[in-house]
C-alpha cells in the first residue's frame, strides 16, 4: 500500500512538474524580495535590528526557554500556514491566495537571512546555518508540496470533470491524506528545530 501511494505520489509531482516550477519561482521571487527588503531599511532599524540579534546570541544559553516550549510555538505556526493552505485548496479561489502566501514566506525566509549574513557577517550567516536551515530543510520542500497540492485540488474543482461527483470524494480523500502526511513531516521539521537547532545554535554562539 505504501509503494503503491508512493507511485501515485511521484506521478503526479511528474504530471505537475510544471506547477511546482511557478510555486518554486514564487518562493524565489519572495526571498529575493525580502533581501532586497533589508536593504530599503532605514539605517536606525537596521542598527536596532542588529542590536537585538546580538544581544540574543550574547543571552542564548541562559534564555530560559525549553524545547517543548519551541516544539509548541514553532508546530502552533506551521500548522497555522498549513492549514489556511489546506483550506484554501479546498475553494475555486484558492490559487493567488496560496501563491500569495508562499511568496510571503520566501520573502520572511529571505529577509532573516540576508539581514543575518548582510548585517552580522561570518556570526551571521553561522546563525542563520544553525537556527534556521536544518528544519527550513524539511518545512519549506513540505510547504512547497503542499502547495501544489492544495493547488491541483483547487483546479480539479475548478474545471470539473465529468465525472465530478463520482470521483470528488476518493480526491478529496486523498489530498487530505497527503496533507496528514505534510503536517507530520512539519511536526518533524519542528523537533529538529526545538532540539537540534537549539543545540546548535547554543553551541556555535559561545564562538561569537
Amino acid at each position: 500500500m505504501l509503494q503503491s501511494w508512493l507511485r501515485s505520489f511521484m506521478s503526479h509531482i511528474r504530471q505537475s512538474w510544471l506547477l511546482y516550477l511557478i510555486i518554486a519561482v514564487v518562493f524565489t521571487s519572495g526571498v529575493i524580495s525580502g533581501g532586497k527588503g533589508v536593504n530599503c531599511l532605514p539605517s536606525n532599524q537596521v542598527n536596532e535590528l542588529a542590536r537585538l540579534v546580538n544581544k540574543f546570541t550574547s543571552q542564548a544559553g541562559q534564555l530560559p526557554v525549553t524545547s517543548l516550549t519551541v516544539v509548541k510555538s514553532t508546530l502552533a505556526d506551521h500548522l497555522i500556514i498549513i492549514g489556511i493552505v489546506y483550506l484554501l485548496g479546498l475553494t475555486v479561489i484558492g490559487v493567488p491566495l496560496i501563491l500569495g502566501l508562499i511568496f510571503g514566506q520566501g520573502f520572511i525566509f529571505g529577509f532573516t537571512t540576508f539581514f543575518l549574513v548582510q548585517n552580522i557577517g561570518w556570526p551571521g550567516f553561522f546563525l542563520f546555518a544553525a537556527a534556521i536551515l536544518p528544519a527550513g530543510l524539511l518545512y519549506l520542500p513540505a510547504l512547497i508540496i503542499g502547495a501544489g497540492t492544495a493547488i491541483s485540488f483547487s483546479l480539479y474543482l475548478v474545471r470539473k470533470p465529468r465525472n465530478f461527483n463520482f470521483a470528488l470524494w476518493p480526491t478529496f480523500l486523498r489530498y487530505t491524506l497527503i496533507m496528514l502526511v505534510i503536517t507530520v513531516v512539519i511536526l518533524g521539521s519542528a523537533f529538529i528545530k526545538a532540539y537540534f537547532s537549539s543545540w546548535l545554535t547554543q553551541v556555535i554562539v559561545k564562538y561569537f
